[in-house]
Parts: C-alpha cells; structure tokens; sequence
C-alpha cells in the first residue's frame, strides 16, 4: 500500500500538468457555460461565430463552442424558470444572432439555430410572438425549409411547426409564405416513391382505427340545434382527408375476372363488419317499411330526420342501437355504398362494372324481418343484380314498364306514380332462396317482401348507366370524331364562331339529344367497352353492337329535321336553359389535345342566342349546310372509328371512380 501512494501523487502531478497546458480559450468558455447569464452567452457565442469566419484554421474549436451555447440556450428554453432566459422573453442580444446561426454553412450549427428557435416559440406566448414579429428570423425558417438537406429541412418543419402553436405565428407564417413552399406541385406529388406512401398511409390507417373506436364509444362527432354537422375536431376530417389521398392510386380493392363474375356474382360468407363513423341517414342507412295495403313508406326514425329534411341527420350511438328495435317492429334497414366498405364487395363490382362496360356498379344491402316489407312498389333508373345471402324473400315484377329505359336522376311522371298505385295484375312471382340471383331491368315495377321464413339478407348490385355510356353518348363521341377529321381545314379563323358546317355540327349534337329522348334505343347501354368472357361472346356481341349503330345511324339520317333542332333552340333560349347541359362530359375530348384551333374546343361556350342568330340570318343556307353535315356524318361514320375516343372517356371515369373507391375502401376497411 505503501508503494502505491507515489505513483498516485505521479500520475496526479502529470494530469494536473496537462491542465495547466491546455490553451485559456478552452478552459475559460467551460467554466463559464456553466455559469452563463445571457450577456455571457450572447459574448461568447459573438465572439466564437467571429472567430469561426476569421480563422478557418481554429473554426473546429470555436464551432464546438457553438454548439455548446446553442445547447445551452436550447435546454434553457425549454427548462422552466433557468438561466440564461427569464420565463417571458428572449433576450434581444440573442435573438438577433439567430438569423446568423440559421444561415450558417455548417448545417448541424443551423440545424441547432433552428431547434433554439423552435423552443423559443414554446416558452410562452410571448416568446412565440416575439419570434414572429422577427421578419429576419422567419425568412430564415422559410429559408430552412427549401434546403436541399434533410436534416434542415426537417428542423426547419419543426420550428415552423411550433411557431404555428400560437395564432400570430400562424398569421405571420402565411405573411410569409410558408405555405407556399410546403405544398407540394403535382409533378413533387407523382415523384414520391410509393413504399413511402404506403408507409405512411399504414402509420395513419393505424391512427383512424384507434380514433374511430373512441368515436363509437365517446360520440366525438356532434351535432348542433340546427342540425349541422360539426365535428369535435376538424383533424378528424384532416386525418380522412390525408387517408383518402394516399390511397387514391393504390390497389386496395383487386379485380375479379369477368369470368369469375359470370359464373357466381357474390358469395354468402362474406364478414359482417361496422361501418366507419359517421353514418348520415339517407346517404348511408335507411330505416323503413311499407304496409302492403297503402304501399306508403314509413320511416323508424322520422322524428329525428323528418324535422330536418334539409339537414343531413348523423346516427349516434343511441341511434345504432335502436335499429334492433326497429327490427322487431318490422323495418328493414338498407345500408348503402357496400363497395366503399368490404374489400371483397368492391372487387366484385369492378368486375361486373368491366363485364357491363360501365365505370362503377353500386352495391346496397338490406335485412329485413320476417312479414315485412322495406320499399314500396317502384322501379328503378338502374338495372339491378338481387343477390340472396340468407334467408328467401318473395319478388314481385311488373311486365309492363312503368318508364321505358328510364335515364338516372329523371323525375318520375304523375302517370307511372299512378300506374304504381293501380296495382300489379299479371306479374311475375319469384321467390329468391340463399345463393340466387334475380336481374331486374331498369323502369320495370316490383316490390319484395318476407314471409313467415325468417329474416332475409340480399345484396343488390346496381349497374347504372351514365350518359356518356348510353349509345345517345356513343353518337355524340361518334359526331365529335367526325368533325375533327373532316372540318379541320375549312374553319374561317377569322370568323369568331366558325363556318356554318361547324354550326350545323352543334346542331346536329342537340338533334341526337332529342332523339334520344323519344327513341329508347338511344338510351340503351352501351357495350363498346365491354370485356366479354368468350371468343363466341366477343363475336356475337361485336355484331350485336353494330346493328345497333347501324340502326341509329340511319335513325339520325332519315329522321333530323333542320326546323325542329332549331325549333328546339329557340324553345331553350326563351326558357332559359342551356342546350348542351347534358353533353359538357364531352370536353374530356378536348383535354386530350383533340380539338379544332381556334374554334371546336369552345363548342359548349357558345351562346345558344347566337346560334340562333345565325340560324335565322340566312336560314336556308344554315339548313342546306345542316343537312350536309349530317349526310356525310351517317354516310363516313362507323364502329370502329368511334370506338377509341368512346373508350379514352370510359377509361378516364373508370380512373376517377377507381381513386375513390381506393380512397373510401381506406377509411372502411379494417387493417390486417
């Protein structure tokens, strides 16, 4: 022991040595950081970014004293009551070195400037606002946030972030245009990798998932005496919002073949699943029965949704709960929009949507008690596929039509609601038992009820037929194509509303209209985009589709008369109305680069006074030259020459309505 005590005193000798050694710039700055006010830490922190500048050959050392100070003044902020900042405000001193440090070349120096600002901006509300009203110090925030270093970046997010806590800072931010450089352009949108993407839409599916199960439980979502919509908190409509769009272009629901489809429409053991909060009577779920004898329907809940007709009236807890009474009294309850909800429902309905040529198919479910009945007797705008999951249910049809090939949306006449009330004398009787499939065309009345067997579950698939998917939009496509090819080189590009061709074309648009609302051929589906599932189907439904066209074709050729489009017209002008309302889907063409220079992509623009106008100015040069157009459209028009342009505005509705299923299939659907 006795031996040991020298070498300890040695070795204490040469530690206090290199002590006394080391340069008083290193030692000093130690001791004082310690012991730093915030003159001291202003002094130092001056005199080392000076230094660092002068002297490239000592920057190491003065930077790490930098970093020091800036930790220093960063723990300091955040720390409650401690040195070297009072509670309230940042030192003036300080502050005005900030803008430097941010700024400086060495990015973990910013980085740490940054970070100094951020806790600065949470200190107090005072602090957050002194900071603000900084222009130097928020241009260099926004300066942050356009760095091509991440970590910069990222800290320069973080400041702008925490100054964003407090309503100045958000109002100086915007001054400022830091909204302007976070959004990002579209070109930004389509570079970002989609492992990223789905990376981050898992992260937030996780937060919906958690948010949605303290929805059922807490009723989040409100509503106020007057019956608007309010939620709790508008993140949770953020939150929706940012879930929607980066699943848009994902695959969240996979294609069933056309084949598969065919074969067997839907399957009866699909999981029965909660739907996602909140759920708005009418849009989403409807409670109702009919009595047979009044065929009137009655609604559970009209209390609460018939004092707001206008008002979209959001289900609570309560009301969930007491669709099982509902039940037991007799209604059926119809839920909507299935294909938003169940992954399985909505590969379905893309492949029948495929199979018909169609951009969507809908999807609705009903359980209904047993004696009961849900709608009243009624036909509807689209044909619908009835699938029977469980149970029978007894189906009633018309074998008239109460509207032939009725269009979606079309008020329904005081003749067909008579028709429904007259009775159904000579109608077809079916009974649907578990795994059958009922097809009920569009405008036929039916009516369907339970009988003593139990309860019933069916799925219905409703294939709707949009306007542009008619063979009325077939012909408009078809007239289009016609017009760019052979008018192209005959519009006076000093006459600001064309030749008299192009106006016979316009004309000719309005006679297809009309047409189509006298002849149900016009309004049947069209089949062009098909995909059919055989080589004997593809043959027999390509030659099925051309008889069509020829058919239609020589429709518009014997039957367009120049007085009566023009008769037409005028009748719109006085009334007020737009002729070509139902043809502005039609400019989908026309972003594709396809129109006329100067004149066809500005068809739909033209004033129906005008066209009139000219109509009447020389009518029978206007006539003679209508009645060319439509002579060398009937005579040069076929199939083949329509059908790609038909089937670029098929594919365009088909993306669309593909990104929001994507989207709504996000918020539904339980992660796995």
């Amino acid at each position: 022991m006795e031996e040991e005590t020298p070498r300890r005193r040695r070795r204490s000798s040469k530690a206090h040595e290199r002590k006394r050694r080391r340069a008083p710039s290193e030692s000093i700055p130690s001791i004082a950081l310690e012991l730093a006010g915030s003159d001291t830490l202003f002094c130092l922190l001056l005199s080392a970014l000076s230094k660092a500048q002068d002297s490239p050959n000592s920057s190491c050392r003065h930077l790490s004293l930098i970093k020091k100070c800036l930790r220093k003044l960063r723990q300091a902020l955040l720390r409650e009551s401690e040195a070297p900042v009072s509670p309230r405000s940042l030192p003036v001193p300080i502050l005005s070195l900030l803008p430097v440090i941010v700024k400086s070349k060495f990015w973990d120096i910013a980085c740490l400037g940054l970070e100094v600002v951020g806790a600065a901006a949470l200190r107090s509300l005072e602090t957050n606002e002194q900071i603000a009203l900084d222009s130097d110090i928020l241009s260099c925030v926004i300066w942050g946030l356009r760095s091509p270093c991440r970590k910069l970046k990222s800290a320069a997010c973080g400041a702008m972030l925490d100054l964003s806590s407090s309503s100045v800072g958000r109002e100086r931010l915007l001054e400022c245009s830091a909204l302007e450089t976070l959004i990002c352009s579209n070109e930004q949108l389509e570079n970002i990798s989609l492992q990223s993407s789905e990376s981050f839409s898992v992260l937030l599916k996780g937060l919906w998932t958690d948010l949605n199960s303290q929805i059922l439980v807490n009723s989040v979502f409100e509503s106020n005496q007057t019956g608007d919509f309010y939620p709790a908190n508008s993140r949770v409509n953020d939150l929706a919002e940012s879930i929607f769009r980066l699943s848009i272009d994902g695959q969240c629901a996979n294609f069933v073949p056309s084949e598969d489809i065919r074969k067997r429409i839907f399957g009866s053991d699909e999981e029965k699943d909660k739907l996602a909060m909140p759920i708005t009577y009418q849009q989403d779920i409807r409670v109702l029965k009919t009595e047979r004898h009044l065929n009137r329907e009655a609604h559970f809940f009209s209390d609460s949704w018939g004092s707001r007709s206008k008002k979209p009236y959001i289900f609570n807890c309560d009301d969930i709960a007491k669709c099982e009474e509902a039940l037991e009294k007799g209604y059926t309850v119809a839920i909507r929009g299935m294909e938003f909800r169940f992954k399985s429902v909505a590969a379905i309905t893309k492949g029948l949507a495929s199979l018909f040529g169609q951009p969507s198919v809908g999807a609705n479910l009903y359980l209904t008690p047993p004696n009961s009945q849900g709608l009243a007797r009624h036909y509807d705008d689209h044909c619908v596929f009835v699938c029977q999951l469980i149970g029978t249910k007894q189906w009633t049809i018309s074998p008239h039509q109460g509207n032939l090939l009725p269009r979606l949306y079309e008020p329904i006449s005081g003749t067909c609601l008579s028709e429904a009330s007259n009775g159904m004398d000579g109608c077809m009787q079916i009974m649907l038992k578990e795994g059958d499939i009922l097809y009920v065309p569009r405008g036929f009345f039916h009516e369907a009820y339970t009988t003593n067997g139990g309860f019933s579950l069916h799925l219905t698939l409703a294939v709707e037929v949009e306007a542009p998917f008619e063979w009325e939009g077939f012909m408009h496509v078809a007239l289009r194509c016609w017009s760019w090819k052979n008018l192209k080189q005959v519009v006076p590009e000093e006459h600001p509303t064309g030749s008299l061709d192009f106006i016979s074309v316009k004309l000719l648009h309005i006679m297809i209209g009309l047409l189509g609302n006298s002849d149900p051929t016009f309004r049947k589906a069209c089949l062009v985009g098909s995909i059919s599932w055989s080589s004997f189907m593809s043959n027999w439904l390509g030659q099925s589709q051309r008889t069509i066209f020829s058919n239609l074709i020589e429709k518009i050729n014997s039957e367009s008369k120049f007085m009566e489009v023009l008769m037409a017209l005028e009748t719109a002008v006085r009334g007020n109305e737009d002729p070509f309302r139902r043809l502005r889907w039609l400019q989908i063409l026309d972003q594709e680069g396809g129109t006329l220079k100067g004149h066809d992509g500005q068809i739909f623009d033209f004033a129906a006074e005008d066209l009139v106008s000219l109509c009447c100015k020389d009518r029978q040069k206007a006539e003679a030259a209508f009645m060319n157009v439509k002579s060398g459209f009937c005579k040069e028009m076929t199939l083949e020459q329509g059908s790609s342009s038909y089937r670029l505005v098929l594919e365009k509705y088909k993306k669309v309505r593909k990104q929001y299923l994507n989207g709504m299939l996000s918020l539904h659907c339980k992660l796995k």
